[in-house]
């Protein structure tokens, strides 16, 4: 049985220069994906920092704040309601944007 033969080492200009061009381009994406995931930790953290601060805020809410939002919500809705009309096709409600709109130019 043989002995196997070792690869053969270049020391060509070109070899070195492709091999230490492999080397930075790994090293750099080595580096996006560390900075990446670190992006991707920091905005986790800030989106969980967020939703602490929501939920405090409601639970925090008395009821006739509450019941202001509620009221201020269902006043808009009962505008909105007047000045597009009655209708529940999706359809009508854009027709009448848009007729609203051209009344104003």
């Amino acid at each position: 049985m043989a002995a196997p033969i070792p690869p053969r080492k270049s020391t060509s200009l070109t070899d070195v220069t492709s091999e230490s061009f492999a080397d930075q381009a790994q090293s750099a994406m080595r580096g996006v994906a560390d900075q990446a995931s670190d992006m991707w930790d920091s905005a986790s953290d800030q989106g969980q920092r967020y939703y602490r601060q929501g939920s405090q805020a409601l639970g925090n809410m008395d009821g006739a704040t509450l019941g202001g939002l509620f009221a201020a919500g269902a006043l808009g809705f009962a505008i909105a309601w007047l000045i597009f009309g009655q209708s529940s096709a999706s359809r009508e409600v854009a027709r009448g944007m848009s007729r609203s709109s051209e009344r104003y130019r």
